[in-house]
């Protein structure tokens, strides 16, 4: 009894270690152009100053477009994104430089 006790005291720790630690990574940044889009594969390549990265986009929130399907090879984007089991998942894409929209000019008297 006491060793199935101890087993299960050595997983819940474990497990509270790995949550922590999944919590408590914070979302890296990744700026540059789109160079392809995979909308099956759910997928976007994005190429940097110095590097060409491929995020997974399947959870990720779009701020400046509504979906998947607006982003454009030769956007400029911004990607917030976290490292999980070796891949570069995306948790917001963001259209860098989108215009806003212009303000009407005074009337003239």
């Amino acid at each position: 009894m006491k060793r199935v006790t101890a087993i299960l005291a050595v997983f819940a720790l474990a497990l509270a270690f790995a949550i922590h630690g999944m919590a408590a990574e914070k979302p890296k940044h990744f700026t540059g152009e789109v160079k392809s889009v995979d909308a099956t594969a759910k997928t976007i390549v994005v190429k940097g100053k110095t590097a060409e990265e491929t995020f997974d986009v399947a959870q990720a929130t779009f701020k400046g477009y509504k979906d998947l399907s607006e982003v454009a090879q030769g956007d400029k984007v911004r990607v917030s994104y976290v490292e999980t089991e070796g891949k570069k998942v995306a948790k917001t894409v963001a259209k860098v430089g989108a215009a806003k929209a212009a303000k009407p000019a005074a009337p003239g008297k």
